[in-house]
């Protein structure tokens, strides 16, 4: 059964340790006023939670996909990712150069029949700028975000990006690129997502919401058709 509110989830996970969601339920965890920010180790970990994530948000408004990573769109033009619902998925694949150009686009699309932006990934959005400083990029990558997030939080949409974990020491994370401050600080919401026998395991390590350290849910395979 479905979740009422984040906090039912929240209690839920408190007293079991790790609780089973459905694919309803990550409407609930996403925020609509702040960044959503995703991050993985495994890239299928991702896909199958963005998979998850585009078909639920489909149900009830259209989904704006800036795809840099391009595995995304593979998925979909050979069919490993089939879409029936009744709103429209629009994907932008920019190139080298041409971010700019598109995202003035993508900004007079998003309106009140916009259900979700999302921005795969951070990585690959350093890859378009070669010889460029990271800390010019990270100026840049955060303007942007910033600009999407306005045009989103006044219409009621929410935006996630992802982001690609190098390694983990302890309780530690390290981002590739050095992009970590950018979503600690910019972050209201940040999920990290592994696949683990067919199920997903997303950790709520921070929900502007909630005061929490962590918390673990599971999306089983039943839930994320393409892991099975």
């Amino acid at each position: 059964m479905p979740f009422k509110s984040l906090g039912d989830i929240n209690l839920a996970a408190s007293q079991s340790g790790v609780t089973k969601i459905e694919t309803s339920d990550i409407r609930i965890l996403l925020d609509e006023k702040s960044l959503n920010s995703l991050l993985f180790m495994k890239p299928f970990s991702k896909l199958c939670f963005i998979y998850s994530t585009v078909s639920e948000f489909l149900r009830s408004g259209n989904v704006i996909y800036i795809d840099l990573d391009t595995t995304f769109t593979s998925y979909v033009r050979n069919g490993v990712f089939n879409f029936s619902e009744v709103n429209d998925l629009l994907i932008y694949t920019p190139s080298a150069n041409e971010f700019e150009e598109l995202l003035s686009d993508i900004c007079s699309r998003i309106n009140s029949d916009v259900a979700l932006v999302i921005i795969d990934s951070l990585n690959s959005f350093y890859h378009l700028y070669d010889g460029v400083k990271v800390g010019s990029l990270n100026h840049l990558l955060s303007s942007y975000v910033s600009l999407l997030l306005d045009h989103t939080s006044r219409l009621g949409s929410r935006l996630l990006i992802t982001s690609m974990i190098r390694q983990r020491k302890t309780t530690e994370w390290i981002l590739v690129p050095s992009n970590r401050r950018f979503i600690e600080t910019k972050g209201g919401v940040i999920l990290m997502v592994d696949l683990l026998d067919g199920a997903l395991e997303i950790n709520l390590l921070k929900h502007r919401k909630l005061k929490i350290s962590s918390t673990k849910m599971l999306l089983t395979k039943e839930q994320i058709p393409i892991a099975s």
